[in-house]
């Protein structure tokens, strides 16, 4: 790899320690860390209507014991605008829907609606490919409230908002040039709760992850990696670290010729 190559990774190796910081101090606090492996498969798309305007789309299939149990599902829609020099602004909405899961599962399954806002920025460093993200979520979370027979008598709705911040980097393996062509990636996502509504932890979650992908035409690429994911659950105490499998498989449909 070249000295280029090595300084354009500098920063993701500087934010990957945040994966484990939650892990290190609950070394010395009465928090719970539980771990398991997951599976998700993420399709996204990104559909250029002009080279200006377009729109984006993302679905996040995800499940829990290597695929055994349900996890979650994320479906996200939103309208982007090409700026000057390569950067990008969009905004739009998500529905999750979350199943009790895992080790410190949810009494009942529930749904949550985000707006977001969102800013990417992308550079080359030599052979290096960044690309910053930075985003910005409004959440509605919509628990069932049980009554004394288990049954659901209405909902409790709460509100918070989160900012993410996600470095990805993609270092070609063979020459891009070719009809398909492989290369390696890897990507930090750092996710902080914001507002006076913020649980017990000011870090949410964080996500580490490592991968091969195979970009099989301009339009056409898919990812296989692993991602290490930790999460802090809003009690304070509960942690969960995951080892999870991603598949990704991306479209891009660049802007009708005129």
């Amino acid at each position: 790899m070249t000295r280029h190559a090595l300084r354009a990774l500098v920063p993701l190796m500087a934010l990957a320690p945040l994966a484990l910081a939650p892990l290190a101090h609950a070394q010395t606090t009465d928090r719970v860390v539980r771990s398991q492996a997951n599976a998700w498969l993420v399709a996204s798309a990104d559909l250029w209507a002009t080279p200006e305007w377009g729109l984006q789309t993302e679905l996040m299939y995800e499940r829990s014991d290597f695929g055994a149990a349900p996890q979650q599902i994320e479906y996200r829609l939103g309208v982007q605008r090409m700026l000057h020099g390569g950067a990008r602004l969009a905004f739009g909405g998500t529905y999750v829907h979350n199943s009790p899961y895992g080790p410190f599962p949810a009494r009942v399954a529930f749904d949550e609606y985000r707006a977001w806002e969102q800013a990417t920025v992308d550079q080359r460093v030599g052979v290096v490919s960044l690309s910053h993200r930075y985003r910005l979520e409004q959440r509605w979370i919509e628990r069932p409230v049980l009554g004394a027979t288990g049954q659901s008598i209405g909902h409790d709705a709460s509100y918070t908002m989160r900012a993410r911040y996600q470095l990805k980097g993609t270092v070609p393996i063979t020459p891009a040039a070719r009809a398909q062509s492989l290369y390696a990636s890897g990507s930090e996502e750092v996710f902080l709760g914001l507002g006076p509504h913020t649980p017990l932890n000011l870090l949410d979650q964080n996500r580490l992850t490592l991968g091969l992908g195979v970009r099989w035409s301009p339009a056409v690429r898919s990812e296989l990696g692993y991602m290490n994911q930790v999460i802090l659950r809003a009690d304070g105490r509960q942690v969960e670290q995951n080892h999870t499998l991603v598949l990704t498989l991306g479209f891009t449909r660049a802007a009708p010729r005129r």
